[in-house]
């Protein structure tokens, strides 16, 4: 069977825990300037119609109406320059862990999600699939 491939809308779902008063590790470092980092993690799903996304599947739904079905063989994306804001509407400092999927530098930082590795049959086709997966940006913000 051959599955086209089509340009599509997923719902990524992110989860933003311990930034906030939601940590489960309260033990802040304190910074230069009197100020408490505290760490955070966002985490990520691909979800299509409530459902996770694997390469395994065929979604059904699309195009204008909606008799169309997409395959996926690979799905990843780079965020950057994450920004957080306090309850003034103040940028606070974001610093991100130093990982394989996460960079820091002078100019900004950027971190890769990359939802599909390539252990099944079907990603395992596609040359560009890694072994290797990430779901979660985490790092250091300002308390304050």
């Amino acid at each position: 069977m051959s599955i086209p491939f089509y340009s599509f809308s997923i719902v990524i779902i992110l989860a933003l825990s311990a930034c906030g008063g939601g940590s489960s590790n309260n033990d802040g470092q304190t910074t230069d300037n009197n100020s408490t980092q505290k760490p955070f993690t966002l985490t990520f799903a691909a979800r299509s119609n409530g459902m996770d996304i694997t390469c395994n599947d065929v979604y059904t739904g699309f195009g204008p109406t909606e008799d169309e079905f997409i395959g996926v063989g690979d799905l990843r994306f780079f965020i950057s320059n994450i920004h957080f804001y306090n309850n003034d509407n103040e940028q606070m400092d974001v610093t991100l862990d130093d990982t394989d999927f996460q960079y820091n530098d002078v100019t900004g930082s950027v971190a890769l999600i990359d939802f599909l590795g390539n252990q099944s049959d079907y990603c395992e086709a596609v040359a560009e699939a890694t072994n290797r997966t990430n779901h979660i940006i985490s790092g250091t913000s300002d308390d304050n």
